[in-house]
């Protein structure tokens, strides 16, 4: 409902817009964080200067994306235009734009929270004001995915190429020795590209923040990446390689390391210890027992997904995460040569927890697992427990999705 007091500039605007829904839901972020009569008529007038009666439909709705645009605060305007960087109608995932907002410098430390939970608030704030919308939600109702409206995009891209600010190539064939003259270069996404050409010379990218070869032709991982020391996103998700050197886990910058493929984990070869102090995410890595025992190192974890797991390691792995206190996503399952229970009984989940999925046999459910005030989904799979499991999840107040496989 709206106030008595802004009713009539909220009118007058409404007609402003010419009927247009996208010109309407625009403005309606913009107004959405203005609460006084003054604001509300300094925009009136301000559109009034900048419409008139004779206006095109297109121009009209250009000039009042415009005029949004130009309304974001600095630290948006960045992250509003990087969007208009993918395809038409291309589904942004979450956590990628993120990761990509950090990586390129646009996302302002604020207190004790991570520059990925900053980000994510900003990327609140452009779907309030109906600059990006939802496309995909996950079980509970959280953004997985969001795009850009078609109109919105050319406006976007329009004021990308003023302000020289990027522009877009459509080329899936990538050659490196030819493509990688910008030295200075924070952004490689490489993902699902052709590559031709050496990746030798991307360890001379002393300033990169982000790399992808996500389904990428790459199987093997050059050394020369260990001088990347400012990466902090290495995203090597469904590439050919199936083993990975150790020291990957020794870029003293990485923040979010993401493997493997949905049938299968990658190993990491042994060797060097791993001193990635400030990694959050560890995506699709094959256990062994010198993975248990180093993975405790990495306290700052939020993601944490392991494949593979003997029932010998299941205690180590215990022990080594309940170090990891700011953990929300835990995927743990087992070899399929695992012949007894996992002694996951012992896990002792940290609070912060959302997501569990256990899969493998277990002698019983983890001890801690009643107390996960947090808990939002839980996956049991094959876990052939000899008595039933839901008297003991009865406590759990937030779980809105269980998923039973082969649990008893």
């Amino acid at each position: 409902m709206c106030p008595q007091e802004l009713l009539d500039s909220a009118k007058a605007i409404v007609d402003r817009c010419g009927g247009l829904p996208l010109a309407i839901v625009t403005l309606g972020g913009l107004l959405y964080s203005k609460h006084s009569v003054e604001e509300w008529c300094n925009i009136l007038k301000s559109l009034n200067d900048l419409l008139n009666d004779n206006s095109l439909l297109k121009d009209r709705v250009t000039n009042i994306l415009m005029f949004s645009f130009h309304d974001l605060p600095h630290y948006l305007k960045n992250c509003f235009l990087y969007c208009s960087a993918f395809p038409e109608d291309y589904l942004i995932k979450r956590k990628r734009i993120i990761r990509l907002w950090v990586a390129e410098g646009f996302v302002e430390e604020r207190g004790e929270r991570t520059m990925e939970e900053v980000a994510e608030e900003y990327l609140q704030k452009l779907i309030l004001k109906n600059m990006l919308i939802v496309a995909e939600t996950n079980e509970w109702g959280r953004l997985r995915a969001c795009r850009m409206h078609d109109v919105v995009r050319e406006v976007a891209i329009s004021i990308s190429k003023i302000q020289n600010f990027s522009r877009i190539s459509d080329q899936k064939h990538f050659n490196i020795n030819e493509s990688l003259s910008f030295r200075l270069l924070r952004v490689l996404d490489l993902q699902s590209a052709i590559i031709e050409g050496k990746l030798d010379v991307v360890g001379d990218l002393f300033n990169l923040r982000f790399l992808s070869l996500r389904n990428s032709n790459v199987s093997v991982l050059p050394k020369s990446f260990k001088k990347l020391h400012n990466l902090q996103t290495l995203d090597l998700f469904s590439i050919r390689a199936t083993e990975l050197p150790s020291w990957v886990l020794k870029l003293p910058s990485l923040r979010h390391l993401l493997m493997g493929v949905p049938w299968r984990p990658t190993k990491i070869s042994p060797g060097e210890i791993w001193v990635s102090k400030d990694l959050q995410t560890l995506s699709g890595i094959e256990s062994n027992s010198e993975v248990v025992r180093q993975v405790g190192y990495f306290t700052q974890l939020r993601t944490f997904k392991i494949k593979g797991l003997r029932d010998s390691d299941g205690i180590g792995l215990c022990a080594s995460i309940k170090n990891m206190r700011f953990l929300r996503h835990l995927f743990v399952e087992a070899t399929e040569h695992a012949k007894g229970p996992l002694g996951l009984e012992t896990l002792d989940p940290p609070p912060l927890l959302q997501k569990l999925l256990l899969g493998g046999r277990l002698q019983g459910l983890p001890r801690g697992l009643s107390s996960l005030a947090n808990l939002r989904i839980l996956r049991l799979i094959s876990s052939k427990l000899s008595e039933d499991p839901l008297p003991f999840l009865k406590s759990l107040p937030n779980l809105v999705y269980l998923g039973l496989i082969r649990c008893l």
